[in-house]
């Protein structure tokens, strides 16, 4: 299994960066992950907003990328899983 470091800053000082250069920030990795994986596994309420469900979206844009969603699944959710259709995100 592959995983991945993903470094944000540098430098001593903790950068400042406002709400949406955070959220952009967040994106581009989480498009990272998906790009450089063959799988997605989320624990995702099914709400559609927030960062989880924007990278399900982009992930369901891929074909044949295979979703897991972990949401309440009792009790080793590593175990098991829900497949999402790429119509429910």
């Amino acid at each position: 299994m592959n995983f991945v470091s993903y470094k944000v800053y540098t430098s001593d000082k903790e950068p400042t960066y406002d709400i949406h250069e955070r959220t952009s920030l967040y994106l581009k990795r989480d498009r990272y992950i998906v790009d450089n994986s063959h799988e997605l596994m989320i624990y995702w309420d099914g709400v559609k907003k927030g960062g989880t469900y924007q990278t399900a979206k982009y992930a369901a844009s891929k074909p044949n990328y295979p979703i897991r969603n972990i949401w309440g699944v009792e009790p080793s959710p590593l175990k098991e899983g829900i497949y999402v259709k790429s119509s429910d995100v």
